[in-house]
């Protein structure tokens, strides 16, 4: 590989990032949430704020749904089915009984607006620098389990199963999402 552009190079590999958040969503969906990482399980939830695009990433077209839930949504749904994946996607991430909150942007797989665990007694009571060293723990906590569930993506990603079950089973689970937006669209009203 020769000495390209580095920013032309994220670009060219940015799909990856995104390619990864609608498999976790479809990972979340059908198992529960639950993932079992080197240093332990987390639990991963979708939360109330979800933003897909074109597969290419080149469409200026976007789907953003904020709401409770906003991955169960018709629009999400009909935005999967239309071929775009997600390029936002707000997290609710726990592990034991420590809980974070962040924005994932699919392109870099960077951080946004996190929200750390709530201190424990102990670190309230010590000084301020020992807090701040505490929240940088617990953020660099959050992007280990991040490097772990991207590599959990990415040992699915490379290998032949992907083509031959994974995408084929996520391509089902669009379809049967679109299904059940498209029966709720046309049941008669109860009025």
């Amino acid at each position: 590989m020769g000495t390209g552009d580095p920013a032309a190079l994220a670009r060219d590999k940015a799909f990856l990032g995104r390619e990864f958040l609608t498999w976790l969503w479809y990972r979340c969906e059908v198992d529960g949430g639950e993932f079992d990482l080197r240093d332990g399980p987390v639990a991963v939830l979708f939360n109330d704020y979800v933003s897909l695009v074109s597969q290419d990433g080149e469409s200026k077209e976007e789907s953003i749904v904020r709401r409770a839930s906003a991955h169960r949504s018709p629009e999400a749904r009909t935005a999967l089915l239309s071929g775009k994946v997600v390029s936002l996607a707000k997290l609710e991430i726990a592990r034991g009984d420590r809980e974070w909150r962040a924005t994932v942007v699919g392109e870099s797989l960077d951080l946004r607006s996190v929200k750390t665990p709530p201190e424990n007694d102990e670190t309230r009571e010590e000084n301020k620098e020992a807090r701040f060293v505490a929240k940088v723990e617990a953020y660099e906590e959050l992007a280990a389990i991040l490097d772990g569930l991207y590599g959990r993506f990415l040992d699915v990603r490379l290998a032949p199963e992907w083509e031959e079950r994974e995408a084929p089973a996520m391509g089902e689970w669009i379809r049967a999402r679109a299904a059940a937006t498209a029966r709720i669209a046309v049941a008669p009203s109860t009025h």
